[in-house]
């Protein structure tokens, strides 16, 4: 019974703060799809503009390589 009990306490305080947690997710996704085509050449924002999950961002970046991104992205660390 402590265990359902403790479990329904979790559920509760996350439900609380996932609202918050989202509006920030959602405004930091927003900044990053509107900002990185601007920023970078090459970059196409793929899937639908603002019908998506709220920490979720997808995009390509036209003539360059994953690998060679990553290593890039890597090395500036």
């Amino acid at each position: 019974m402590a265990t359902i009990a403790g479990l329904g306490k979790a559920a509760e305080l996350s439900s609380r703060e996932m609202k918050s947690r989202n509006v920030k997710l959602v405004e930091m996704r927003d900044k990053l799809l509107n900002q990185l085509p601007q920023k970078i050449e090459n970059v196409i924002v793929t899937g639908h503009p603002q019908n998506r999950l709220p920490g979720h961002v997808s995009f390509c970046v036209e003539f360059i390589e994953g690998e060679s991104m990553l290593m890039m992205l890597n090395s500036q660390e």
